[in-house]
């Protein structure tokens, strides 16, 4: 896959039963189309390194109270005689949301990561890809349940990876152009300088 209408087409092809019925396609736009607000007052260091912000971090642990309170009533009701059947689906319930919850705010994975931009490449904790070897970089919006995602979709030889950018307090398109500056940077650092082809081609007729 080396292309945003390959990707589309296969976000087409993976849409649940919901937006089937209602018609609705995937959002996706290359990062190139997304930078022009900021592309001329972005001006971003040797290197720009992201991570999850403190304070939607505080909201998500604020948010897990609440069905921390309920699975703690519900292990109350276990222990009593006031036992209710109810209560065991409602525990199982009250677990997948607090694990979803977690995994959205703490846990490392898709939505929990460092992220490190420079001229060599893109850095995800220690997974490191390098520019020479990027198809291309996407932002796709995505509707999960009652929240929109905001993936970062890199497009690369080997493999796609997709990065969920909601715990990060930057704007999408901010987010678009520091991609393309680095981008361009390590391409054209990749790119041979003129006197090094010119030495090559002197050496060769000599």
């Amino acid at each position: 896959m080396k292309t945003k209408q390959q990707y589309y087409e296969r976000q087409l092809q993976n849409r649940n039963l919901i937006d089937r019925l209602t018609g609705t396609r995937p959002l996706i736009y290359t990062t190139k189309e997304l930078q022009a607000e900021y592309r001329h007052r972005t001006k971003p260091d040797i290197a720009t390194v992201l991570k999850p912000s403190l304070r939607k971090q505080l909201v998500g642990g604020l948010n897990l109270l609440f069905p921390l309170c309920l699975l703690i009533y519900c292990l109350s009701l276990m222990l009593s005689e006031t036992d209710h059947p109810i209560v065991y689906p409602a525990m199982l319930f009250i677990v997948a949301t607090g694990w979803s919850g977690l995994q959205q705010t703490f846990i490392p994975g898709k939505y929990v990561f460092t992220m490190t931009l420079d001229k060599h490449g893109i850095r995800v904790n220690n997974e490191q890809i390098r520019w020479q070897d990027v198809h291309e970089t996407l932002m796709q919006r995505k509707r999960v349940s009652r929240n929109l995602e905001y993936i970062f979709v890199v497009l690369a030889k080997d493999k796609r990876y997709e990065y969920c950018l909601n715990n990060i307090s930057m704007h999408e398109n901010e987010f678009a152009a520091i991609v393309e500056y680095y981008k361009k940077l390590g391409v054209n650092d990749s790119l041979p300088s003129t006197s090094n082809s010119v030495e090559k081609n002197i050496s060769q007729i000599q």
